[in-house]
């Protein structure tokens, strides 16, 4: 059943790209943020996928 996983936001993107609008998708349940901003308290609720770019350290 592994092969039909990502199907959702392979039809979202799609869906995105056939609209017309070319600006950078990001899916309603994805977070991105760097490291300063969550450790500030980013906080959204739903979120499936967590993504933190600008960490130098890790403990």
């Amino acid at each position: 059943m592994a092969r039909h996983w990502g199907r959702g936001e392979q039809l979202a993107r799609q869906r995105h790209w056939d609209s017309g609008d070319r600006a950078e998708w990001n899916a309603p349940y994805a977070l991105t943020c760097t490291a300063d901003e969550h450790t500030s308290g980013v906080v959204r609720s739903g979120v499936k996928h967590f993504t933190v770019r600008g960490i130098s350290q890790l403990d």
